[in-house]
């Protein structure tokens, strides 16, 4: 997950292009109940990254709950948080993604913080 943000809010604030065009908004995607994150840049996915025996088990981010799109604006890298269609949570909150191991049912919370900053406990 740290690397797709990472790798989501590099390409926005250094503007690199996307279907040959500038000026693309970064996104990773993130649904629960599935082991699927992606890469997206304006609206195309560029790559799918499928945890192994881990799945993205509950989203708690505003009024965010069932699917996450962590958005970099180009150059600045400011970042929103959206369910896809509208603004779920607000500039003030710091989503919680919890992640569950199939196997033994662990879970472990990635919070992502509006810096980018991503911290597991």
């Amino acid at each position: 997950i740290q690397n797709l943000l990472q790798t989501a809010q590099t390409n926005a604030t250094s503007n690199v292009l996307c279907n040959n065009t500038a000026g693309a908004t970064w996104t990773v995607e993130l649904a629960a109940q599935s082991s699927d994150i992606k890469l997206i840049c304006s609206t195309n996915t560029q790559k799918t990254v499928q945890l192994d025996q881990i799945q993205v088990f509950a989203i708690n981010a505003g009024t965010c709950s069932f699917l996450l799109q962590v958005k970099f604006n180009p150059l600045d890298g400011k970042i929103s948080f959206t369910d896809g269609t509208s603004n779920c949570a607000s500039t003030d909150i710091t989503p919680h993604i919890t992640l569950r191991d199939d196997g033994t049912n662990a879970e472990k919370t990635v919070i992502i913080n509006k810096g980018g900053v991503v911290n597991v406990q």
